[in-house]
């Protein structure tokens, strides 16, 4: 295994395959939601282990890329009165959406999406899923 160094960020990241390297096909996206006070890296690895999304499921599946998206949980509420308000949970889901809707423009084809959410980014995955902008996904999701 090869050691995984990385820091909790915002917005969404590749994680699979690393930096410099592609896949041929890209079939699948697996994308990691973390909860609230936690952080895109630290919610799916304990100190010194192996960071698991990359080194178990980066490696095992093939033609998958692997990424995660990270928010700020510091303000975050779980309310959904003005759900567009900076700092909202749901409107984590739109910023997801959109980083979403970026990152698969370069893409050739149209991978399916599986999402794993811990805790609140379950709600932030459902978000996603209700969206009007998500209509561009429906069929893959």
């Amino acid at each position: 295994m090869t050691s995984f160094a990385m820091k909790d960020y915002f917005g969404l990241q590749v994680l699979w395959p690393k930096a410099g390297q592609t896949l041929t096909k890209v079939e699948h996206d697996i994308v990691f939601v973390h909860g609230l006070h936690s952080g895109s890296i630290s919610d799916w690895r304990e100190e010194e282990a192996p960071f698991w999304p990359v080194e178990f499921l980066g490696q095992d599946l093939k033609n998958t890329r692997i990424l995660s998206f990270g928010y700020q949980t510091n303000k975050s509420t779980l309310t959904p009165e003005n759900p567009c308000e900076e700092g909202r949970v749901f409107s984590h889901g739109q910023d997801l959406c959109s980083d979403l809707k970026d990152d698969r423009k370069l893409l050739k084809g149209d991978p399916t999406i599986t999402f794993i959410g811990h805790g609140a980014g379950g709600i932030i995955i459902k978000s996603v899923r209700v969206s009007q902008s998500t209509r561009i996904f429906e069929r893959r999701i």
